[in-house]
Formats: structure tokens, sequence, C-alpha cells
């Protein structure tokens, strides 16, 4: 029997439909299967705000029954922090808008949350969501860890930085930014060497820090280095050397200690105990050459008066000798004064006419190169001193100022009232006191011998022009008052002295 061509064409499409609707049962079964055996979290949801359906991995993951899960709106599984949010993000998937990567959090049996991760993409036609979570927990966690160890580091004074192998900043915290002067944004891929260095000298140790760190993995020491200002800073700084996977180092940390004004203090504690060791020894010498110099005063004396008015050459030899004999007494003087060999009462006393006093003689004196301004204000307090002493303390400060400026200068006396509560200088004390500057325009104090200007026969003055005891002499009465001095100086821009005396 033969069949039509009708029939033939109509048995092809009942072949073709029936291999469609098997190939559709195995995508069904295929997707079932991926819905079952997924281990992320997947659900069909309605915009109505129910669960239709949950996978296994969804229960596993909060603890849930699915039937719990399903029973109630999964709003009320969502942390009320983040319900505004999930709404919102409800609200954009009624209108066909696709979810990716949205976080929040879900409570599990235990009443514990976790995190989820969650794509969404939206059937209108159908009103519901089919939804893929992944549980995100422990990387929020980490994230969470990261951020607190991130303020702490930011919360330390300590500059803290991280430089890669090509030695540019990927990491600068908030106490960097504070100790140098630059923040994170200008620090930020920035050369640490060209940031940090101006100079030869402190850049010189950089290759002998690397060999440590390529040998040992770590190092530590001090360093001197340039803040944005300019300003130089000593650090006490610690480098380790941070490693990859394989061993090899790709990054360096480093943490810097601000030790500067520690620095400054040892400095002076150093001077101070130089100081008691130079005035021990100048005291005793001072007494034996004041034994020496007593009788030949006084034999020079008597020589001049005894000798007939015919010795004029006797005579001048006698009186040379006589005049010598009373400058090395006087010089004695000066020494035990600075030593304290000599003491002097200490009374509440007004400082104005002793300026008025010093200003008169300045004028009368000094070159007329030399413009003197003196600045007081109303109602400055009482001084705790001997006038004589502080007259001669902002004298031999004026007299300095003066040799500063051989060309000539402005020469400024300012007293105001102060009151100093974290004292940062050696023998400071908190207190009220009557600040008395002295500033000048000359040349100021070189930097290599600013640390010995207060040392007793330091001068840089030349022979018979100076004996170095004007600054040590003025240290030396102002602690005997208990009263500070404080010292700036910039090279071609002159130097300012702060004498801080104790107000009554």
């Amino acid at each position: 029997m033969f069949s039509s061509p009708e029939d033939s064409s109509a048995l092809t499409s009942q072949s073709q439909l029936r291999a469609l609707e098997k190939t559709a049962l195995a995508h069904a079964v295929e997707n079932e299967r991926f819905f079952l055996l997924s281990v992320d979290m997947l659900c069909v949801a309605g915009l109505d705000g129910y669960f239709k359906r949950v996978n296994p991995a969804f229960v596993k993951t909060l603890g849930h029954d699915a039937e719990a899960l399903l029973a109630e709106q999964f709003l009320r599984f969502v942390h009320p922090s983040d319900w505004a949010a999930t709404r919102s993000e409800m609200r954009q998937l009624a209108t066909g808008t696709e979810t990716i990567a949205f976080e929040n959090r879900y409570r599990c049996r235990d009443g514990t949350y976790r995190w989820l991760l969650w794509t969404a993409y939206p059937d209108l036609t159908q009103q519901l969501i089919y939804a893929s979570a992944r549980d995100i927990t422990a990387r929020k966690q980490i994230e969470q860890r990261l951020q607190q160890q991130a303020a702490l580091l930011d919360i330390t004074t300590d500059a803290i930085l991280v430089r890669d192998l090509d030695n540019c900043i990927t990491y600068w915290n908030r106490g960097a930014a504070h100790l140098y002067g630059w923040q994170a944004s200008e620090a930020m891929g920035q050369s640490a060497n060209q940031l940090l260095y101006r100079s030869q000298n402190e850049f010189a140790e950089f290759d002998r820090i690397q060999q440590s760190l390529d040998r040992e993995g770590h190092w530590q020491g001090e360093l001197t280095q340039s803040t944005k200002t300019g300003q130089a800073v000593t650090v006490e700084s610690r480098w380790s050397a941070v490693l990859d996977e394989a061993g090899h180092r790709k990054s360096t940390l480093v943490v810097n200690t601000d030790i500067t004004q520690k620095k400054r203090l040892e400095a002076q504690f150093l001077q101070a105990q130089r100081l008691e060791s130079l005035g021990t020894l100048a005291s005793g010498m001072a007494h034996d050459l004041s034994n020496i110099l007593t009788p030949i005063l006084a034999s020079s004396k008597l020589l001049w008066s005894g000798l007939p008015a015919s010795y004029q050459q006797a005579r001048r030899l006698a009186r040379v000798i006589e005049a010598n004999a009373q400058r090395g007494l006087d010089l004695i003087q000066k020494v035990l004064l600075f030593t304290h060999g000599a003491e002097s009462s200490h009374i509440a006393l007004s400082l104005e006419p002793i300026l008025l006093e010093l200003a008169q003689m300045i004028r009368e004196t000094f070159p007329k190169t030399v413009k003197l301004q003196v600045h007081t204000v109303a109602g400055l307090g009482q001084v705790y001193g001997n006038s004589t002493e502080i007259y001669q303390i902002l004298l031999n400060l004026c007299v300095n100022a003066r040799d500063a400026m051989p060309a000539g200068g402005e020469l400024t006396i300012a007293a105001q009232n102060s009151t100093v509560e974290r004292p940062t200088l050696l023998n400071a004390r908190p207190g009220d006191y009557v600040l008395v500057t002295v500033s000048d325009t000359g040349s100021g104090i070189p930097p290599e011998i600013r640390p010995r200007i207060f040392e007793p026969f330091f001068t840089t003055k030349a022979a018979g022009d100076g004996t170095g005891l004007g600054l040590s002499i003025a240290l030396g009465m102002l602690k005997s008052c208990g009263g500070f001095i404080d010292m700036r100086s910039e090279a071609g821009r002159g130097t300012q002295f702060k004498v801080y005396l104790p107000a009554v």
C-alpha cells in the first residue's frame, strides 16, 4: 500500500513535534537538576513579596525549612537596616530592571544574619523574579576587619607608608600626613625618595637599607627626612619586606616615629651636662687665677704710686699691668657669676624701667645704622629677679644682635605676658611669665654651631673681640631666677631670642 504525500508530511510533522517535546523535556529535567544541585542559592519569587520556590542550597545556607521561607514575605527575613534598600531594589525589578550585585543581610534560623550577593531577572508577564544569591559573609567579615585595621592605622601617631619595588608610595596613613604635611591624595603614586629626601646626605643611606631588606627582610634605624615645608625631621624608622606567595619581595612597609623633639631634648640635656662640667672646672680655675692676679694688681698700684714723676715709662708700664690685672679679675667675676659662685637677691620688680634704660644706652652707643624698636603691652606683669642681672641678660643679647648686623639692620625688643602650659625646653616649667623677645635682621646663626652657643668660652668672634661668656652668663642668670630662654634663627634672615622671666 502506498501513502499519499499529505500523509507523509503529517508523519514528518508529528515526528519533529515529538523530538521537540523530548528536547524541551530534557531541558526541563536539566534545569530542574541544576536548580536542585546548584551550590548557589536559587529562588523564584513573586512581585507580591513571597518566595515561590527555593532550592536546597537556599535552605542549607539559612537553616529555615522551605515551607517556612514560602510562608512569609521574604522582607521579614531581611535585616531591618536593609529594608529600605531592599524595597528600593524591588521597585526597580517591578519596572523590568535587572539586579546586579545587590547586597543585603538575611536572618538565619539561629538568629544570626548572613550577607547575600544577589543577581535577579524579572519576568513581568508572569509577575515573577528569578534570582540567585551567593553567601559573602566571610568576605564581608574580612572587609570589616580590614576597615578596622585601616582605622587603627589612621589613629596611630606613627607615619605608616607602603612603597612598591619602584619606591612609589601605595599607602599613606593620617599619621604620615600629619608628620610630613602631604595628604594621601598628594603622596600616593609619588616617589618616596623624592618626596622625603631633599639632599644627597639624607638619601645616601638608602642603598644600605635596601641591602638589609634583601638580606634580612627588615631594617631599623634613625633617618633625617624633610617635610612638605622643607623642615628637617628625625624619625625612628622601621622597614619590613612584604612578600608574595612565591616568597619574593613585592613591597616594603615603613613605620616612622617622629623623634625630633626627643633628639632636641637629648641635645639640650647633653649641653647642660657639658655646661655643668665646664662650670665646675671654670670655678676652680677662677679662684686660682684670682689668687694669682690679686697680688699683681695690688703690687702694680703700689709700684705706680711709689715711682717718681720723672719715671714716665715705668709708671706707664705699671698702669698697663694694673689695667690688665683688673680686666683679668673682672673676667674671673663673670666666670664666678656664671658658675653661681656669686649670689644675688631676687625681688618682684617692674620691667619697664629696665627696658627704658636699655633702650637709652643702645641709642647712645650703638651705630646709627642699627634701628631700635621697643614694644610693650599695657598691663605688663612684674617679674621675679634681679634688675642688674636682667639688664645684663638683655644687653648681652642686644650686643650679639648688633655684631650680627655689621652693615646695619633692625633690632626689636618686645615684652608681653605669656603662659606656658606644656614646656618643650629643658629646665622650662609651666606657669606665667613675662616674655621678652630680642630679634634682629642679621646674618643668623649657622645650624652647625647653634647647639654650642650657650657653652662658656665658645665664640665665633676674632681673638680679643669676645670672651664667649655672654650667652652662658645670661643662661646662668635666668636659671637662678627660674626663667629659661629659647632661640630661633634662620641663615640670612636674622635671629630671635625669647627670654622667659617668671611673673609675680
